[in-house]
């Protein structure tokens, strides 16, 4: 490791001493003081003690774990970034001469640190302890003491035996640099400030033994330049000089993103003389640094490519609603952070919005992106959409429209953050333009001030401050105890019975308001109409009505302070149709002739409706009446057999309807018989197994109830079909009821075997005069009662009714009905 000399000017040289890769053990804390170990004593008593000699260095820390160790360590210690957005501004145009631009750029890395910031750092309670204080993360310091226990060691035992300590108050300082991978270590002695608590015997000696001060770090990934420095306790206790060291990263060590690297530092101590011995020295408490190579960094046209940084700090940065420039920005922050489903856009889900700063070391943050970047753009389509109520937003969930002349679409979180509107977690409000643009610069600032890098390297969060120049981001404006802000949504259309979602909108700047819901007729309704809300003490709700109508309905939030305020949207409930939820009997339900049938429909619908019933019964009969508990019941005696489509009609009293239908089989087993041998062509198609087939189909049937056979199976007859063009045969095995018609229709139903195979069900329709046939078989295993997915259909897509099943022409044969 190469050293440099860095002395302040009329400072003595130390000799310099050969570079160690060690790092020395921690000293002992007590008493106020970080203290090494000194014993004396004879070479045999000595020689039986364990001289502590430090570790090696290691390779350079894990970039991930080593950014959460640092919070981790930065939330322990709640040290924080106090970022002032409001005294950034100030700055800001102060730096506008060029005698401000200089001195920003000064980067405080002269042979002495800045005086007003190592002044205000060491004011601050936390400097006097054994960790230092963060002023921020450019700067840390500390007040502190060290030195030394000094031991003799007595035989026979060879124990270790306390004499006393020799220490000195110390300041510590470092400075962090934007234009180079390096950090500044400062250190001096206080004058007048050595303690020698030592017995009269050893206090001549004490003040001309020496202590050596350095600065390292304990991974090979960083250098120390600097010399270490050793004086006397005599010369320690007069001095006022500053020693200081560079820390410096190598980038060549990191593949990380910005060739980041985290590194810890300490000083090192190590006294000697008085016939003392000392080991390896000891060493401060570790503080870490991170160090990158991120070229995105500018300020004032001038580029910062290399910086580093105290990374034991969260970086936060603060708003506060007093603010006379970001007021308006701040209270947005503020309500999209506490109230997130109180902001525009609106969405289905509940919003999360992250970035609020708490202090909790699980609490989201935000990430900086590249905002020339797709994910930036991502956030500013979606911001665009979400303010001017395009897709996906529209005017019901997008922002109100604003005057752009005097305002601009404000969001949150940031567009520059990965957290941003491409979530669908953000929030955007109308602020006046000079406020969102100058809150816009100050973040750029903020992001220059605290170094914060793009993507998943950094995690910085927002504070909200409501005192009036308070400090650490405390405005200096008076702050408005406005009214709430009251939307109560778009106006709404939806059916009666159903849940209309009304987002309503309520927030004020300094709490959360009470709200309350209220509606009002504004058209005629029927006796007995009302209407509910799912809530009507939440602003997001939903609003039901057992009727239709014209509704006003009005959102009032109140915050305690000021008069209510109150916004009123319109609803239009429509009238929605009745709708059939069930009816039986089945379809293919089967009757005897002379038997009632009794038929029953439910259904809903609006519960301030009534309700008529029409029932078409497929005989030239029709019944009305009126609907009783939402339900169509009634019974009917069929007198002739047939199949009939049976049809209910629900008619509300706005005239809307509902229908149904369901097939009902009448049998009679004294109607009548059919017989038939014959044959017609089979059309390519019919048969599903093999869909080109086509030929000629034989058929026989005679299916006949025997006397006194009650049915509605039936045990005489049979039917069979052959296909002369393909594999097909049927056999019956059981007929499971015959219909004859007064007008010379037959249908037979049962169950047969194809090919010899069993689990097939059939169908058979026929017409006498002139002779037409139609046959449909399938599989058992599909239900029943034929459906859409057919083996055989000669009529593929006809209706089951008899009287429409549309069966096909004979080529040859008869088919013939007896009665």
């Amino acid at each position: 490791m190469t050293l440099a000399l860095s002395l302040t000017f009329g400072q003595p040289a130390a000799a310099e001493e050969p570079a160690t890769e060690t790092v020395p053990p921690l000293a002992a804390s007590s008493g106020g003081a970080l203290l090494g170990q000194g014993f004396k004593g004879d070479s045999e008593s000595l020689a039986q003690i364990e001289m502590p000699t430090g570790q090696p260095k290691t390779a350079p820390m894990a970039v991930e774990a080593a950014r959460l160790e640092a919070k981790r360590r930065a939330v322990e210690n709640n040290n924080r970034t106090f970022f002032d957005v409001d005294e950034a501004e100030a700055e800001a145009e102060a730096a506008q001469s060029q005698a401000g631009i200089q001195a920003s750029q000064s980067l405080l890395v002269e042979g002495t640190p800045p005086a007003a910031e190592t002044n205000e750092c060491l004011s601050r309670d936390g400097a006097n302890t054994p960790d230092g204080y963060w002023l921020n993360r450019f700067m840390w310091c500390q007040r502190y003491r060290l030195g030394n226990s000094l031991y003799r060691i007595d035989p026979p035992l060879n124990l270790p035996v306390f004499i006393g300590t020799i220490t000195m108050e110390y300041t510590a300082v470092v400075v962090g640099r934007k234009d180079d991978r390096s950090v500044r270590v400062y250190f001096k002695a206080t004058p007048g400030s050595v303690l020698y608590e030592v017995p009269p015997s050893d206090l001549p000696a004490a003040p001309q033994m020496s202590m050596t001060i350095d600065a390292d770090c304990e991974d090979t990934g960083c250098n120390d330049f600097g010399t270490s420095v050793t004086s006397t306790w005599s010369l320690w206790n007069v001095s006022d000089l500053w020693w200081w060291w560079d820390i410096q990263s190598d980038e060549t060590a990191s593949s990380a993103p910005d060739k980041v690297l985290y590194h810890n530092w300490f000083f090192s101590f190590h006294g000697s003389g008085g016939g003392y011995q000392f080991g390896g020295g000891s060493r401060t408490p570790s503080r870490m640094i991170r160090c990158d190579s991120a070229n995105y960094f500018q300020q004032f046209g001038v580029e910062y490519p290399k910086a580093c940084i105290n990374a034991e700090v969260i970086p936060h940065i603060q708003y506060s609603v007093g603010s006379e420039a970001h007021g308006a920005v701040a209270r947005h922050i503020k309500t999209a952070q506490n109230m997130p489903n109180s902001t525009y856009p609106i969405e289905d889900e509940n919003k999360s919005i992250p970035g609020k700063y708490t202090g909790n070391r699980d609490d989201p943050g935000l990430h900086r992106i590249d905002g020339n970047g797709a994910t930036a753009q991502a956030n500013r389509n979606m911001k665009n959409a979400a303010c001017n109520r395009t897709a996906p937003y529209n005017d019901f969930t997008g922002m109100p429209a604003y005057d752009t002349s005097t305002h601009d679409c404000d969001e949150y979180p940031f567009a520059s953050t990965e957290e941003g509107a491409w979530t669908r977690n953000f929030s955007v409000r109308a602020v006046p333009l000079g406020e969102n643009r100058s809150a816009g610069g100050s973040l750029l600032a903020y992001y220059f001030g605290d170094r914060i890098l793009y993507n998943s390297q950094d995690e910085f969060w927002v504070e909200i401050q409501d005192c009036v120049s308070c400090g650490g981001g405390g405005g200096t404006g008076t702050i408005p105890d406005n009214p709430p802000h009251v939307d109560a949504g778009s106006n709404r259309t939806g059916d009666e019975g159903t849940t209309i979602t009304l987002n309503g909108l309520a927030y004020d700047d300094f709490s959360t308001p009470s709200v309350s819901w209220s509606y009002s007729a504004s058209s005629a309704v029927d006796a007995g109409t009302s209407c509910v809300f799912g809530d009507s003490q939440s602003a997001r709700t939903s609003f039901t009505c057992n009727d239709d109508g014209v509704f006003t309905v009005t959102l009032t939030a109140s915050d305690g302070f000021n008069p209510a305020v109150s916004d009123s949207a319109t609803v239009t409930v429509l009238n929605a149709p009745p709708r059939i939820t069930s009816l039986t009997p089945s379809s293919w339900s089967v009757y005897r002739v002379g038997t009632s049938v009794p038929v029953k429909a439910t259904f809903t619908d609006a519960a301030n409706d009534t309700h008529t019933c029409e029932i078409g019964w497929d005989d030239s009969s029709t019944s009305y009446f009126v609907a009783q508990n939402h339900a169509c019941e009634t019974t009917y005696v069929y007198t002739q057999a047939g199949m009939y489509t049976v049809e209910v009609r629900v008619t509300d009293d706005d005239g809307a309807t509902a229908t149904a239908k369901t097939l009902i089989v009448v049998y009679d087993p004294q109607g009548g018989f059919a017989t038939a041998g014959a044959h017609y062509f089979s059309e390519a198609g019919a048969l599903r197994s093999s869909t080109g087939a086509s030929g000629k189909m034989r058929v026989e049937m005679n299916p006949q109830y025997q006397q006194n056979e009650a049915g509605p199976s039936l045990s005489g007859g049979r039917v069979s079909l052959n296909f002369d063009g393909g594999a097909f045969a049927l056999q019956s095995t059981r007929l499971d009821w015959l219909v004859v018609t007064p007008d010379a229709k037959v249908a037979v139903k049962g169950e047969g075997t194809v090919n010899g195979v069993g689990g097939y069900g059939f169908v058979a329709y026929g017409y006498d005069d002139p002779s037409k046939l139609r046959v449909v078989v399938w599989s058992l295993a599909d239900g029943p009662n034929p459906g859409s997915s057919s083996m055989y259909d000669n009529r593929i897509g006809g209706d089951y009714d008899l009287d429409l099943a549309n069966p096909q022409v004979l080529d040859g044969g008869s088919l013939q009905v007896h009665q």
